[in-house]
């Protein structure tokens, strides 16, 4: 009997064959007519940045993230924002965009209204078309914030869950190019955040989901500006009482149920964000979650719907002073190249960005300070952020988009970041003279994927109140890359949770595939690998550069995936063995 993924697999197989002829590999997506990068180099003493960005003008039209904001209300929803994914809805082998459209507050009728948000496929030639309409993508049943993508059937195309005030919004993929809207799940909190995982490993993926606070029509005080005791501002998280997060259950025929276990529905915190990964080697998933003004929370997955709550224990759950911060954006890597993930959190203003360092069996360091975060902190809000190599050096350098929420802050705009990694050991704060970093903006969201294919990853920013920003990656590449799309069979087919290795020499760097993350965003699905030049032949401009190296692929069903590469510079396809006695198939796309 064949296997259910046959036939979506062939079919992902041949959609990625036919579009990698859309676009060649050093084909620009932003024209040099259209984006001036200033070619003054950051420094770091004797370092000298490589990294450079630069936007693509009005490549989104109409993405706008609206708050509702103008009609004086002040409600709590305003201040947080949405997100957007980049997917490829449409399995022709190209990134597209899904943007989420916010809302606002109608206080005559006391109800929350959303805006549209909409999709824009990727036709190539540094175009895309707006087709949310055409794909009957609609989210304006709510006011909304983040844009959650994910293969939750198992039918090779990606769905997606909306998370907003007072609902969940579900959107099925029906391979035609439209989404049919579904209401499986009957969440009625104000829901912020949300992943993707497979809880019990029945290779079908569950989902975590992020309440906020209890702000209501009738819980909306009146609150005084920090700016100007006279004039009213938003509250703050402390003004508001937590909600209790929720668990589903994939039944495996398009219908969920609550599994939200006891450790759980007796905690009512103020979650932002989750993270969805394997942090501790035993090839189940766990769970971290970032909260405001309340201790994160890291559960570990003990099977059957269970977790154990270890943050203080683990060294997650607050500074290196043990106080609570207002924490938003999540990412994971692997900073230090020690063979171990690394946990990397966004705060509100004056407080410091946090990295914990892993030490393995669930132990970390709190590694700010070491890292010399501290010495990057603008007293920004941080939002979306994410762990990447920008420029092909072998190491993740991290990028944060920030915004102040208070209306009359006089830093209320404020310039996104890269914290560029130095030797694997500091940071320092790079690219500000590419213009889009100098620039103070109102950021929320970010998803990160390698856009226009040429190998260094790209992302797009999504902004309160003005269209998302696509911004491309023109860094001086120091290396080669290396592209990895993942297909679970015993594992769940997104193969979240899988943890890969890259070998080359005697220097190894790993990468996973995780649900979640970020803010309110879903980055592109590949794992993406920088290989400095010095791990490769002296040749490197040449575009498939030869190497001898080997990719081990630890998959969450128990089975081990050993891959033998010859080559650089190039995107992989690799489907997990159905049965221990296969092989993985894998498949190069220049």
């Amino acid at each position: 009997m064949n296997p259910p993924y046959l036939k979506p697999l062939l079919l992902i197989v041949l959609c990625l064959l036919i579009g990698c002829t859309a676009r060649k590999s050093d084909e620009p997506l932003v024209s040099s007519a259209t984006v001036k990068v200033s070619e003054t180099s950051s420094s770091a003493g004797e370092q000298v940045s490589h990294i450079r960005f630069g936007q693509l003008q009005d490549a989104l039209p109409g993405s706008e993230y609206q708050d509702g904001s103008q009609n004086d209300v002040f409600s709590l929803p305003e201040t947080t924002g949405g997100g957007s994914a980049l997917v490829d809805y449409d399995c022709d082998g190209r990134l597209d965009v899904i943007t989420s459209g916010g809302g606002t507050a109608d206080e005559a009728l006391k109800v929350m209204l959303g805006f549209p948000g909409n999709l824009y496929k990727q036709i190539g030639d540094e175009r895309f078309l707006p087709c949310g309409s055409m794909a009957c993508l609609d989210f304006s049943a709510t006011y909304h914030s983040a844009v959650i993508a994910a293969d939750y059937d198992n039918d090779g195309l990606v769905d997606l869950v909306v998370t907003g005030y007072d609902r969940l919004q579900w959107f099925r993929n029906q391979g035609d190019g439209t989404f049919e809207s579904l209401r499986p799940i009957e969440d009625m909190l104000w829901s912020t955040g949300a992943a993707f995982f497979d809880a019990d490993q029945d290779s079908d993926l569950d989902l975590y989901v992020v309440h906020y606070a209890n702000w209501s029509w009738e819980n909306n005080p009146w609150c005084p500006s920090q700016a100007d005791s006279n004039r009213r501002d938003y509250c703050g998280p402390t003004d508001f009482l937590g909600l209790r997060d929720a668990v589903y259950e994939n039944l495996g025929d398009g219908t969920f149920v609550e599994r939200t276990p006891e450790c759980l529905a007796g905690l009512a915190l103020r979650g932002l964000g989750v993270l969805a990964a394997d942090l501790d080697g035993d090839r189940d998933t766990d769970l971290y979650i970032s909260n405001d003004v309340e201790p994160n929370l890291l559960f570990r997955n003990d099977g059957n719907f269970q977790w154990t709550e270890l943050g203080r224990r683990a060294g997650v759950a607050t500074n290196d002073q043990g106080r609570a911060e207002g924490s938003m954006g999540i990412a994971l890597g692997d900073y230090n190249n020690d063979q171990k993930f690394d946990l990397w959190v966004t705060n509100y203003a004056d407080e410091f960005n946090a990295l914990y360092r892993n030490n393995g069996r669930m132990s970390f360091t709190y590694a700010t300070n070491a890292a010399r975060i501290t010495a990057t902190d603008e007293q920004s809000v941080g939002w979306g952020t994410a762990l990447c190599d920008l420029e092909l050096d072998g190491d993740e350098d991290i990028l944060v988009v920030n915004g102040h929420l208070e209306r009359y802050s006089p830093k209320h705009s404020q310039r996104p970041q890269i914290l560029e990694n130095i030797e694997s050991k500091r940071f320092v704060d790079s690219a500000k003279d590419s213009p889009f970093f100098q620039t103070p903006q109102d950021g929320r969201g970010l998803a990160v994927g390698d856009i226009n294919r040429d190998g260094l990853i790209d992302m797009v920013v999504s902004r309160i109140n003005a269209p998302s920003a696509l911004v491309e990656n023109t860094s001086a590449k120091q290396g080669s890359y290396l592209s990895l799309r993942l297909i679970g069979r015993s594992s769940n087919r997104d193969a979240i949770g899988t943890v890969v290795t890259l070998s080359i020499g005697q220097t190894s760097w790993i990468r996973q595939r995780v649900g979640g993350g970020s803010y309110a965003s879903t980055n592109a699905p590949a794992l993406h690998f920088g290989i400095p030049a010095s791990k490769r032949p002296s040749d490197h401009q040449v575009p498939k550069a030869k190497i001898e190296g080997t990719i081990k692929i630890d998959w969450p069903s128990g089975q081990t995936s050993i891959i033998q590469i010859t080559r650089l510079n190039v995107e992989m396809l690799v489907v997990e063995p159905g049965v221990e006695s296969e092989v993985s198939s894998y498949l190069f796309h220049d």
